[in-house]
């Protein structure tokens, strides 16, 4: 639940306030619902995708519809030549979608207050 509030007041911009009790009830009736009836994996929400769809532009969750799509493509007819595609690569392309939510201010901060406030981190 503090995933989805974080994420949601991360890339909020301004148009409406996070209800954190809201976001609790419509993750909890999502889990059981696709958890319970269909015995789906629990959901939640991702940084890397909601930083992939703040840095393209997206506007609207259509963004994310077609994302979805697009992956259940690439996994049904490429899935065979992902095993050629180096671990390092893959994390390299997940490190840049996230670095620029990385507050490197805080950590200098920390730094300077104290090194095991950092390690805390």
């Amino acid at each position: 639940i503090l995933q989805n509030v974080a994420i949601g007041k991360k890339f909020n911009e301004g148009a409406t306030q996070i209800d954190a009790t809201q976001e609790m009830i419509a993750l909890g009736a999502v889990n059981l619902v696709g958890s319970g009836f269909f015995d789906a994996i629990p959901c939640c929400a991702s940084f890397s995708r909601s930083s992939v769809n703040a840095s393209s532009g997206a506007k609207s969750h259509v963004s994310a519809l077609i994302g979805g799509f697009l992956m259940v493509l690439s996994l049904a007819f490429l899935t065979p030549y992902f095993e050629y595609i180096p671990k390092a690569s893959l994390a390299s392309i997940i490190i840049a979608a996230v670095i620029f939510m990385v507050d490197f201010g805080a950590i200098i901060r920390l730094w300077k207050f104290s090194s095991t406030a950092l390690n805390c981190l």
